[in-house]
């Protein structure tokens, strides 16, 4: 899988209509008669037709293509040399409304010989997550990991930085401060090696 085949999503009105069966309605497009439009709220629909969410109109929409496009953009163009041989894995969950991406970097990693003469393997990831349905926003976690899953369950050193759907939210922004993947590399390596 890649970045292209994940789904689309596109904004929608929301709205409601009067039901005696159900009093509390139900959501439905405006453009049915008789719907009450809610406002200050959108759905975001899916191109495979499942609704990803109902957020309020303040949340701004990011295709997963876009997010995850910019993201290896600014992740490769900070690594450099490092890199070289990198390998990705792309994911999707929930009808394709929240996807990941894992990015594992060999040139990074490296066995640790602990005092006690123990050796570990640590390999050095970057894992961003992104969704539709507001229950994940941008988030990234890297770090120099001897156990990393996908669920977030990890064993090593690591950062994570999180961002929101706000109106405001900028892909750039969000990355920006957080880039220095390489730095961070050398002091995790640094400080796991006097372990």
């Amino acid at each position: 899988m890649n970045y292209f085949n994940l789904p689309k999503v596109r904004e929608c009105p929301v709205g409601y209509y009067d039901d005696p069966v159900n009093p509390y309605g139900a959501p439905l497009s405006t453009d049915i008669l008789g719907v009450h439009p809610i406002p200050d709220k959108k759905a975001l629909v899916l191109d495979n037709g499942a609704i990803a969410g109902t957020p309020t109109s303040g949340y701004k929409t990011i295709q997963h293509e876009d997010f995850f496009l910019r993201f290896k953009e600014y992740l490769l163009d900070s690594m450099g040399s490092y890199s070289d041989g990198y390998s990705e894995r792309v994911s999707q969950s929930h009808n394709g409304a929240r996807a990941k991406v894992l990015w594992e970097f060999p040139r990074m990693s490296f066995d640790i010989e602990h005092k006690d003469g123990t050796r570990h393997p640590n390999k050095f990831f970057v894992h961003a997550r992104h969704s539709h349905d507001g229950k994940w926003g941008p988030m990234c976690v890297s770090g120099l990991m001897n156990f990393f899953c996908e669920n977030l369950d990890m064993s090593g050193e690591w950062k994570l930085f999180r961002g929101k759907h706000t109106s405001g939210f900028s892909l750039d922004d969000f990355l920006a401060p957080n880039v220095n993947w390489v730095d961070d590399f050398v002091e995790q390596r640094e400080r796991q090696r006097m372990l």
